[in-house]
């Protein structure tokens, strides 16, 4: 009895350790200031970090970058619609980061609906004019910056409707 009991919790204690492997394999990784080559041979100082889920990118001046896989240059980042990273227009060491904010980090966009955002900010990429940024901003109660989120957010219609009763205001 006592050796299949035993058998029992050192099974048990295989299982539960690796079962928590996953847990514990997650490493952070920072790798410091390096030089980084462009592929005509443009240099700039850049550091990584991140996990096995994800990496970031950032230049000496604190712009966040993304390599392009269609060409392999890296590029100062912007945020696409998702609240994801984008390439902008401005190659890193090539190009000035004109309008380009500095330590980007990605968004979740329906935060601000679901945690009842004030004010809403709305980025939208022209590829027609060079990639030019614009922004529209306002609070979830504007019609259009409320349609504009229901077109962006898929789902999230109830929630503004959910805001607009607990304001009492009315939304077309």
């Amino acid at each position: 009895m006592h050796c299949t009991s035993l058998k029992f919790w050192m099974a048990a204690a295989l299982m539960a350790a690796l079962g928590s492997w996953s847990t514990l394999s997650a490493t952070n990784y920072y790798s410091g200031m390096r030089q980084v080559t462009q592929p005509d041979n443009v240099t700039f100082q850049a550091c990584q970090w991140g996990d096995e889920f994800s990496w970031e990118h950032e230049t000496d001046t604190g712009y966040t970058i993304i390599r392009n896989p269609s060409d392999s240059y890296y590029y100062y980042a912007i945020l696409d619609s998702l609240g994801d990273y984008a390439p902008s227009n401005y190659k890193v060491g090539i190009d000035s980061p004109v309008g380009i904010p500095q330590h980007l980090r990605r968004t979740d966009p329906t935060l601000a609906v679901v945690c009842d955002a004030e004010q809403v900010i709305l980025a939208d990429l022209d590829k027609a004019q060079d990639n030019r940024v614009m922004y529209t901003s306002g609070s979830l109660e504007n019609p259009q910056i409320g349609q504009r989120i229901v077109d962006i957010l898929e789902g999230t219609r109830p929630a503004i409707e959910n805001r607009m009763a607990k304001y009492r205001i009315i939304f077309d």
